[in-house]
């Protein structure tokens, strides 16, 4: 028995996991990067990630919030078959925003710049869910989100 035993057959998703460099699984719930880890290692992961349809979330301390500092952020894959996108909701303490269809750039600009800048060592795989309360955002809308992501994000590293 594997430790990703409840998302797909040892021989797909786990094995494919342990191939990518930079990541450990502390359980089955949360995965951690290494703090070297490199944007080709994060894109493996996306990928991977969105092959299995595997939702997944983290905290961004650098996001602009309306109460407390920084936004949780849900990310779900999308079922699109050309491209590598996963849509997206974010909120804090009594705040969410609506449904975004975010690019894997996107959203591997993000982490990137939140593990380089030591405000992230982890995401989380389990107990993931948008908030479907709220529509999907129009084109215009969702490129005004991934261009703030990448401008909040975007480093010299």
């Amino acid at each position: 028995m594997g430790l990703f035993d409840f998302f797909k057959p040892r021989s797909s998703f786990e094995n494919e996991f342990y191939k990518i460099d930079g990541l450990s699984p502390l359980n089955a719930k949360v995965i951690e990067f290494n703090p070297n880890v490199t944007m080709d290692t994060i894109l493996q992961l996306l990928s991977l990630l969105h092959q299995n349809r595997i939702a997944f979330s983290f905290y961004d301390a650098l996001y602009p919030s309306v109460s407390d500092t920084g936004t949780y952020f849900d990310y779900q894959p999308t079922k699109n078959e050309t491209a590598i996108t996963f849509l997206m909701t974010l909120g804090n303490h009594g705040w969410s925003g609506g449904i975004y269809e975010i690019s894997e750039n996107t959203v591997a600009t993000q982490i990137f710049n939140l593990i380089y800048q030591n405000h992230l060592q982890v995401i989380s795989i389990d107990k993931v869910r948008l908030f479907t309360h709220h529509p999907l955002k129009d084109v215009a809308q969702n490129l005004k989100q991934n261009e703030l992501i990448c401008g909040l994000h975007t480093t010299e590293a």
